[in-house]
C-alpha cells in the first residue's frame, strides 16, 4: 500500500497520511503546524485515499486551496500526484509566496 506524506516547502514539517481520510487545517489535522498561517482556515481541506489514489477538497470558503498554483473547484475532490505543491490559504503571487499560507509538497513513496 503506498504511503503519502506532505512535506512543507522549507522542510520543517512533515505530515504523514495515515487515515483513509482526514480533515485538515488550523484546528483539525496539522493544526500544531498551521495555527500560525492566518489564512489557513480553522477547517481548510479534506484528504481522501481511495483506490490507493490520494485527492484533497475544498473546504474553506474564503482562502482556498491550489495545486500547482491553481485554485481547486469547492466539493470536487482533486486528484494529487507526487511533485504536485499544495497551497492552502495561498498561491505564488508574483513569484512569492503569501507568507500567511501554508505550503507543501506531496511525496508519495511504496511501503516494503
Amino acid at each position: 500500500m503506498p504511503e503519502y506524506i506532505f512535506v512543507s516547502i522549507n522542510d520543517d514539517f512533515t505530515f504523514a497520511i495515515t487515515k483513509d481520510v482526514c480533515t485538515i487545517g488550523r484546528e483539525q489535522e496539522m493544526s500544531e503546524y498551521l495555527n500560525v498561517k492566518t489564512y489557513v482556515s480553522r477547517t481548510h481541506a479534506k484528504i481522501t485515499i481511495e483506490n490507493n489514489e490520494l485527492y484533497i477538497t475544498n473546504l474553506s470558503a474564503t482562502n482556498f486551496t491550489y495545486v500547482n498554483n491553481e485554485k481547486i473547484s469547492n466539493d470536487t475532490p482533486y486528484l494529487l500526484h507526487d511533485g504536485d505543491e499544495i497551497g492552502l490559504g495561498g498561491f505564488l503571487q508574483n513569484g512569492q509566496r503569501q507568507k500567511n499560507a501554508a505550503y507543501f509538497i506531496v511525496r508519495k513513496s511504496q511501503c516494503l
